[in-house]
């Protein structure tokens, strides 16, 4: 049951740290990684809205140390503001890769039709627990009543059948925010009008954490130095 008679709302926020990052990485706004979700989060509340929570879901790049050293200053930072950490992990992948060679007898089927070319092995890494991680304790927290609105922080198709369940099961509302300004139909659709937005440029700016950002033991944190935006 929610609250009643003009009594806040408890809202959850869970961030999908990967998508987001993703958007920010591949975009204009790749200048505001350093971000406060406690306040992004909060520019996406609904009127009688009260932020009880905020988790970051996020994973790893283990294979590459200088992105490991970011992340956990970053990870750092998050704690110290009251944001909850749950890391995933990422796995690495044997992937067939077709490149086109016209000089080749060879025929592969691809998206885009048959084409000439080389087939050959390779190794990525695929992000492995963190939609799981996601959706078990938006459903968990759900169960347990610890909420009344999920705010969810993330463009992935995928959260689709948590957010029906948390609606229909445990008749909790859904705020969605997506990073992309494309809003997938699929997740409209499932939602009440307004309860999806992309998220704007001025909240990224207004999310920003302090550079630095000084802890309680007085360890200073600073944002680094590929993340900051370029004269800066």
């Amino acid at each position: 049951m929610f609250y009643d008679n003009g009594k806040k709302q408890r809202v959850a926020a869970f961030i999908d740290g990967f998508n987001v990052y993703h958007f920010l990485d591949n975009s204009y706004f790749s200048k505001y990684k350093w971000l406060d979700y406690k306040k992004l989060a909060s520019s996406y509340l609904p009127r009688k809205g009260e932020l009880i929570s905020v988790q970051y879901f996020t994973a790893q790049a283990t294979w590459d140390q200088h992105k490991v050293r970011r992340h956990n200053i970053y990870i750092r930072a998050l704690q110290h503001i009251g944001v909850e950490v749950v890391i995933g992990r990422f796995k690495k992948i044997r992937k067939k890769v077709i490149i086109r060679n016209d000089a080749s007898h060879r025929k592969f089927k691809t998206t885009d039709g048959y084409i000439n070319g080389t087939q050959f092995y390779g190794y990525t890494f695929e992000e492995k627990k963190t939609d799981v991680n996601i959706a078990c304790e938006m459903v968990s927290k759900a169960a347990c009543n610890e909420y009344d609105i999920a705010l969810l922080i993330s463009g992935d198709t995928d959260f689709e059948p948590v957010i029906e369940t948390v609606q229909k099961v445990f008749n909790k509302e859904i705020y969605v925010v997506v990073p992309n300004r494309r809003i997938s139909g699929s997740i409209q659709r499932l939602l009440p009008k307004g309860h999806c937005a992309s998220i704007k440029e001025k909240h990224l700016i207004e999310s920003i954490l302090s550079d630095p950002l000084i802890l309680k033991d007085g360890t200073s944190l600073k944002c680094p130095k590929e993340w900051r935006a370029i004269n800066t």
